[in-house]
């Protein structure tokens, strides 16, 4: 029996069969949100009867064509044929220097990426082999950047769940003292930034958010997974000696004595107020209203801008404007993105790559349960060791 427990939702996973309960945390305002900016942003490219996108059906590329969602159907070398002037291949694009087509930058910008779950530690993957935004990696690249001369401001796009909350504490460190070098810091929203990956951007100049971003979720819940019914299932007896009024925090085979559950709800309750001085000193906004629109809820990128959790609506051009703004640019001038750190060369991907598929494999192996998703996933990279910034659910909108 695995027991998760939070403010909003509570899941038991028993005997392969899962249950949720008081799912309030992700309300129909929030698809209903998600589906309006989709057809606005269909509004803004094209002009279309909307009864023919609320359909939600599989659709012909003739349909398409006729309702003006597309302005033919072709294969590729037809289109080619088509197509006026000369076409220029993609080996022969990239093979051409941005000074030869009259690219002059004034300024330069660290585009730092937080992608994947914040963990503690060096690296840039899990041994899974996804994306993870592990906090010395990326607070000592933060930190070389705002030291670094030739770098003018700092980009960080943000594309996060969430995680450890000690680990958000580290960048949101990071990004605080490298704003007292003096270079503007802007965060821009990808498709997550929730809980640890709102955290961080808390702490930035400004923060930018695509229009669909699931964002916010200002909440806190500590895991401690319950596994004594397992091990008597399996035949597995356990014997346990602890000294300490709260010895039994360590202890998954046995529920927590009442001292020990208040005081980690004690410690919960403690980050859950961190969290809300954390955005209140780096957002707009007075504590109360913090708490107004925090305790969990997950936001849409402008219901965010409403409530004051983002600055502006849009993508990473929206967040360079910003950044031309913040060094007194023209609107029109160039600015180079310098990747942070540098692009690793193809022996370390690949090594990476192949450590991680081994690791995958062998974790396959075993005679686990599957069918966790999201739950193994986040179980394989963010330690159960502290409180967690993390939704208590996935949110996906398809």
């Amino acid at each position: 029996e695995l027991h998760l427990e939070c403010p909003h939702v509570c899941v038991w996973i028993e005997s392969g069969r899962i249950e949720a309960r008081r799912f309030d945390l992700v309300d129909s305002e929030l698809l209903r949100r998600q589906e309006s900016d989709s057809i606005d942003d269909f509004r803004d490219g094209y002009d279309f009867e909307e009864v023919f996108v609320q359909a939600y059906r599989p659709v012909l590329p003739v349909e398409l064509v006729v309702q003006g969602l597309a302005d033919g159907s072709l294969h590729l070398d037809e289109l080619l044929e088509e197509m006026p002037g000369e076409i220029v291949r993609h080996d022969t694009y990239a093979g051409v220097l941005p000074a030869e087509v009259g690219f002059r930058p004034v300024a330069s910008v660290a585009l730092v990426y937080g992608s994947g779950p914040v963990v503690q530690g060096r690296g840039s993957r899990s041994w899974g082999g996804g994306s993870v935004m592990a906090s010395k990696t990326l607070a000592e690249t933060i930190a070389q950047a705002a030291e670094d001369p030739q770098i003018d401001a700092i980009l960080l796009r943000i594309d996060s769940p969430g995680g450890s909350a000690l680990a958000a504490e580290e960048i949101w460190r990071a990004i605080v003292a490298a704003r007292e070098h003096g270079k503007p810091i802007v965060a821009s929203f990808s498709d997550l930034a929730a809980s640890g990956g709102y955290y961080v951007a808390a702490a930035a100049d400004g923060v930018v958010s695509n229009g669909g971003t699931l964002t916010g979720s200002i909440g806190v819940f500590a895991l401690r997974p319950l596994m004594g019914g397992a091990l008597d299932k399996l035949g597995v007896a356990r014997e346990s000696m602890t000294r300490g009024a709260y010895a039994d925090f360590l202890l998954a085979s046995e529920p927590l004595s009442d001292g020990a559950r208040a005081r980690l709800q004690g410690i919960v309750q403690s980050t859950y107020e961190l969290f809300l001085e954390r955005v209140a000193e780096g957002r707009p906004l007075e504590l109360g209203q913090v708490d107004a629109v925090a305790q969990g809820r997950v936001w849409a990128g402008r219901q965010a801008l409403e409530i004051g959790l983002v600055d502006e609506i849009g993508g990473l051009r929206a967040a360079v404007d910003r950044i031309r703004r913040a060094l007194e640019l023209d609107p029109d001038a160039d600015v180079e993105l310098v990747a942070r750190p540098a692009p690793k060369r193809l022996s370390e991907e690949l090594a990476e790559l192949l450590e991680a598929r081994l690791a995958r494999v062998v974790y396959e192996a075993l005679p686990l349960p599957r069918g966790f998703g999201w739950v193994d996933s986040l179980l394989a990279t963010v330690s159960a060791d502290g409180p967690l910034l993390v939704p208590p659910v996935l949110v996906e909108i398809r």
